[in-house]
């Protein structure tokens, strides 16, 4: 989805409560400034939180509601009203599809300084130890997941990625994001 190029969003339809607009189903603008441990943008609408998946820090979107709860919601981008400073193109031609890939738009660098605080987070007792990264721009991954399925004609089994939100196999060859050892030859 090429959302930077779409339409843009009349503002001028938000109802005019806060309210009033946070319902499933309404365009909200949210600034994201951070990243979930899944990898969604999380940003703050009114003083809830909004989590995005296909966003950035720094990107200021317009976002659906699509699930929403008193305090939180999750949503839907809409498009980019201003992309971030740290948006790249990612390395993986399937990585707006493939749920592996929903660090690939961020810088490296930046990718290190969001992850580092989820890791140490998590693993208080490696507090200490400095975060080993992936190769030179991808994502610092350890583990790779591969699903099993069969293939395209049935008369075969593979193993790979799901795509997002699916249990469908996404037909990859090669995955910049893990082992280069995984890969075939």
């Amino acid at each position: 989805m090429d959302t930077a190029a779409t339409e843009p969003i009349d503002v001028s339809e938000f109802p005019d409560s806060a309210d009033a607009q946070w319902q499933q189903g309404n365009v909200v603008e949210v600034a994201i400034a951070d990243l979930s441990d899944s990898g969604d943008g999380v940003g703050r609408w009114e003083r809830r939180v909004v989590f995005v998946p296909d966003t950035v820090p720094g990107d200021r979107v317009a976002v659906r509601l699509v699930r929403v709860k008193p305090q939180y919601a999750h949503g839907k981008l809409q498009q980019i009203l201003s992309p971030s400073s740290h948006r790249v193109r990612p390395g993986c031609i399937v990585a707006d599809t493939c749920g592996g890939g929903q660090w690939q738009p961020l810088e490296y660098e930046k990718q290190r300084a969001v992850n580092r605080p989820q890791v140490v987070g998590r693993w208080t007792t490696w507090a200490s130890r400095s975060l080993v990264g992936g190769r030179a721009g991808t994502p610092p991954r350890k583990q790779s997941n591969l699903s099993p399925g069969r293939s395209g004609n049935g008369a075969g089994i593979q193993a790979g990625y799901y795509q997002k939100g699916t249990h469908r196999l996404i037909n990859l060859n090669q995955c910049p994001v893990q082992d280069p050892r995984l890969n075939p030859s």
